[in-house]
C-alpha cells in the first residue's frame, strides 16, 4: 500500500480542537506528520509506524503536527479534533 501523502499547508485544525501549544521539537518536524511526548525531554519527536515502539512512545501522548519546527522550536500539536 502506498504511504498517505500530507501537504503541509492543508493541515488545519478545527475550532473544537485540542492543541498543545506549551512544548518544542525534538527533531525536524513537518505540519502533518505524526508525533509522540518524549518525556525523558519534553519535546515531541516523530513516530516511527514501522518500528517496534518503544516504552516511551507507548506511554505518552501521540498526536498531529499543526506546524513545522525544527529541533528546539516551538510545535503546536493537535491531540484530539473532532
Amino acid at each position: 500500500m502506498a504511504d498517505i501523502s500530507v501537504t503541509a499547508a492543508n493541515v488545519i485544525a478545527s475550532s473544537s480542537a485540542i492543541v498543545d501549544r506549551e512544548r518544542r521539537a525534538g527533531a525536524t518536524i513537518t505540519a502533518g506528520q505524526a508525533v509522540y511526548l518524549d518525556t525523558s525531554t519534553a519535546t515531541y519527536k516523530l513516530i516511527d509506524s514501522n518500528a517496534a515502539a518503544t516504552g516511551n512512545e507507548l506511554a505518552t501522548q501521540k498526536g498531529i503536527a499543526l506546524s513545522g519546527a525544527a529541533s528546539g522550536q516551538p510545535i503546536a500539536v493537535v491531540l484530539s479534533d473532532t
